[in-house]
């Protein structure tokens, strides 16, 4: 196998072109009935035009195989660009249901991903979660901030991409009673690091047993449930 990169396929071929005139939208069942040369998903191209003119036979229209590569090549070109799939009833109609492993892009949490479990799933994960399971690739991000806390109590807005979080208190010590911008899975350590303590709230949306005081140096780590809308202790 060559281990040298193809080009890309950056859009569908004929991209530009006009249905039905430069392209033809090919369709699952047979189109026979119809005009005895035009291609389907389900026959290809019918035996018309595979059978000799001298013997009755139609040569396959160009539209056809217009319509054809672009359909493919949409789909590479989807692929190439980092698009993922989400739930297709479509799919779920003419496959019968997703097959065991299947992952689906959340379509309304782009951060959110579902493992199929059970063959045949037809099952919209947004909306009905059974034998999907929920998660994230990037549940521990590997990104750094190190905010400078104000005394008292304070929210802290999370940047995109942290898993580690190294906290300045102020001298008259320093509460997190929020955290927020976190996603589904999201684990965040939070550290503290000079000799003034630096609480996390139970009583915000960290769900935790009594309030943790952090000493310098010490750590607490956290992990973002959307169904809780909360940080749990891990």
């Amino acid at each position: 196998m060559s281990t040298t990169v193809p080009p890309s396929v950056v859009e569908a071929f004929c991209a530009d072109g006009i249905v039905d005139v430069d392209y033809s939208d090919i369709l699952v069942p047979p189109q026979t009935s119809v005009s005895p040369e035009i291609a389907s998903y389900s026959t290809g191209f019918p035996p018309a035009t595979r059978t000799p003119r001298t013997s009755g036979g139609i040569p396959p229209r160009g539209t056809d195989m217009n319509g054809i590569l672009r359909a493919a090549t949409a789909h590479t070109a989807w692929v190439a660009a980092g698009g993922q799939y989400a739930f297709n009833a479509d799919v779920v109609s003419v496959a019968g249901g997703y097959p065991v492993g299947a992952v689906l892009q959340s379509a309304v949490n782009p951060l959110l991903y579902f493992q199929n479990t059970v063959d045949g799933n037809v099952n919209d994960p947004d909306s009905v979660t059974t034998g999907w399971i929920p998660f994230t690739p990037v549940a521990t991000p590997t990104g750094l901030q190190t905010p400078t806390l104000a005394a008292g109590s304070n929210p802290l807005a999370l940047t995109a991409g942290v898993g580690f979080v190294d906290a300045t208190a102020n001298a008259a010590g320093s509460t997190i009673t929020n955290l927020t911008g976190g996603f589904n899975g999201q684990i965040v350590v939070i550290s503290q690091m000079t000799a003034d303590p630096v609480t996390l709230d139970n009583a915000g949306n960290m769900r935790l047993p009594f309030a943790i005081t952090l000493t310098q140096f010490d750590s607490c780590a956290l992990r973002f449930s959307s169904a809780l809308n909360k940080w749990v202790k891990v």
